[in-house]
């Protein structure tokens, strides 16, 4: 999984959605390649990505709990880069479809440096806001794999 060097660097507050899967046109969602099976919104929040889905008739349903990660170095793009494919592999075993990226420090301990990250899970689903069931979502998650190919 390499990144596409003609993305950006992931801050805090970027919106990964899970390449193949289907999005409403109406809600005008732009995205760039981030790395393998992954699609980065551009210029969106957590806050304005649900604001575009619910206006198009769909729901981003935020799951409890975050997914953090750790990654020894000094927290570079090259390691911000390893993390965030670390917690978007945890996300599609999860078998949700969008995660938010929420902080990312850079800290050491017993002088050894880290980065430490942390995301919030969403799932984009049409219409409900009840989470579809886990067949559902593993269905819709190779449907989503196999058209990112």
């Amino acid at each position: 999984m390499n990144l596409d060097v003609s993305t950006p660097p992931i801050r805090a507050g970027a919106m990964m959605v899970q390449d193949g899967l289907l999005l409403p046109k109406a809600a005008g969602l732009q995205s760039s390649r981030y790395t393998q099976g992954w699609r980065a919104f551009k210029a969106l929040d957590n806050f304005g990505l649900e604001a575009d889905l619910r206006a198009a008739g769909w729901a981003l349903l935020c799951i409890a709990g975050e997914v953090k990660v750790h990654v020894f170095g000094r927290g570079g793009d090259a390691n911000i880069s390893r993390a965030m494919r670390r917690i978007l592999r945890q996300a599609h075993g999860m078998t949700f479809n969008c995660v938010g990226l929420k902080q990312i420090t850079r800290t050491s301990f017993l002088g050894i440096p880290y980065l430490a990250m942390s995301a919030q899970v969403y799932h984009i689903q049409q219409g409900s806001v009840v989470l579809e069931s886990l067949t559902e979502r593993a269905r819709q998650q190779h449907e989503a794999d196999g058209a990112s190919r």
